[in-house]
């Protein structure tokens, strides 16, 4: 049943982590907004990832929690009890925790599939299916408020000094950005792969920019070598919101399976998703029209459910196999659709 308090309702949503995960729980605050308008809604992370709440139109505070000390977070100006509900998108040991801590009406979870993830990963051979989307599982946490899931995809709102700091740099006309890095190096198409898309690009009369965080730096920089004379311009930073004003400016982006590849879609450009040892199938995936996933799709695929894990064969087929032209076909496809719409 739904809430109905005395006064606004007021929400806290916890996500802790990672980059890609909580961005994908955007949706989930914005169908709160929309159900409870004068509500208030903070939103719980990892201190390392403060900045991306801010980037979701409505989320009123950002709730800070240490990932080393069970302390008290730091809470938000204006963040106040008692909360109507707590809805824990993490499930976890410390997200429940900080759950009981900060006392609530109600708590409402995400339930993980556990099962259905393991028989994906390790036994694909007992279930052959396709999980639901982790936005549609984050929202049916929702479902104890009369809260349907509906297909919503992340919208990010990006500060206007973020955009135009990016247009300064990169200057007028079509961009297409390229993003190297990943959080495990199984994950990566490889840095002269992109390299190579890259030139192919630019060879083209298009205009560049690889993008990463200070952790993606050496990929950037060996993605990028060799072609800063042909005007490829390289951005390193550890700032959702500057990182958000670069994606945005671009016409597609081309990511490995990142958080960067959330941000990019959830600021509102078009994508190319290159998955290797992880799979569409996990529910992880962006989607909507903007999108194209490029998966071989092979049986031994997906090997790991993060994609951390080493490749047992030789040779990495489910990423070297994608050639930079096959991608250089998709980013312009995806160019041409939006110079028509």
């Amino acid at each position: 049943m739904r809430i109905a308090p005395v006064s606004r309702a007021s929400f806290l949503v916890v996500r802790l982590s990672s980059f890609g995960d909580i961005i994908l729980a955007e949706p989930v605050t914005r169908r709160l907004r929309q159900a409870y308008p004068d509500s208030r809604i903070d939103f719980a992370v990892y201190g390392e990832y403060a900045e991306l709440p801010t980037l979701f139109p409505a989320v009123d505070g950002v709730v800070v929690c240490s990932r080393t000390t069970p302390s008290v977070p730091a809470f938000p100006q204006g963040f106040g009890g008692p909360l109507d509900a707590v809805i824990d998108l993490h499930n976890n040991a410390r997200s429940r925790l900080l759950a009981a801590r900060v006392g609530a009406r109600r708590v409402l979870r995400y339930r993980r599939p556990y099962i259905r993830r393991l028989l994906a990963v390790y036994l694909p051979w007992a279930w052959k299916g396709q999980l639901r989307h982790t936005i549609d599982l984050y929202l049916d946490a929702l479902r104890p408020l009369e809260i349907e899931p509906d297909g919503d995809l992340p919208r990010l709102v990006v500060p206007p000094g973020a955009i135009e700091q990016a247009a300064a740099r990169l200057g007028k006309g079509p961009v297409f950005g390229l993003c190297p890095g990943a959080s495990s190096p199984w994950k990566m198409w490889g840095a002269r792969r992109f390299g190579a898309l890259a030139d192919m690009l630019v060879g083209q009369g298009s205009r560049v920019v690889i993008v990463g965080s200070r952790q993606d730096a050496a990929a950037v920089r060996e993605a990028a070598r060799g072609l800063e004379a042909k005007g490829v311009v390289t951005w390193i930073s550890d700032s959702a919101r500057e990182l958000a004003g670069v994606l945005a400016g671009c016409e597609v982006v081309v990511s490995n399976d990142s958080g960067l590849l959330h941000l990019a879609a959830g600021v509102g450009s078009r994508v190319v998703a290159v998955y290797g040892p992880t799979a569409p199938l996990l529910g992880f995936e962006p989607r909507g029209v903007g999108a194209r996933l490029v998966w071989r799709g092979l049986g031994c695929s997906p090997c790991s459910y993060h994609g951390n894990r080493p490749c047992r064969y030789a040779r990495v087929s489910c990423l070297e196999d994608i050639t930079p032209s096959e991608v250089t076909a998709l980013v312009k496809e995806l160019a041409a659709e939006r110079s028509r719409a």
